[in-house]
């Protein structure tokens, strides 16, 4: 089981996992999206957080499905909050 991890962009513990696609566990080098302030991440070999790379940020950018996820969550964050 996966325990809390720092997001590597605002510090926050993200305190579970969801898979987008299938019901996996993460491996190096998935991105994970944090909950709170809604930026990527990539799991390192020992499954704790990083900042993506240059070549692992235009692939988030260009994937439908990251885009999608983080949209999802920023909308959502706003509907809770009333804006």
């Amino acid at each position: 089981m996966l325990t809390a991890q720092e997001c590597s962009h605002c510090g926050r513990n993200n305190s579970g996992n969801t898979p987008i696609e299938g019901d996996a566990s993460p491996e190096p080098g998935d991105v994970s999206l944090c909950a709170y302030c809604a930026l990527f991440s990539v799991f390192t070999d020992e499954l704790t957080l990083r900042r993506p790379n240059a070549d692992e940020t235009r692939w988030i950018r260009a994937s439908p499905l990251c885009r999608r996820a983080q949209m999802a969550l920023v909308f959502g964050h706003r509907m809770l909050v009333g804006g």
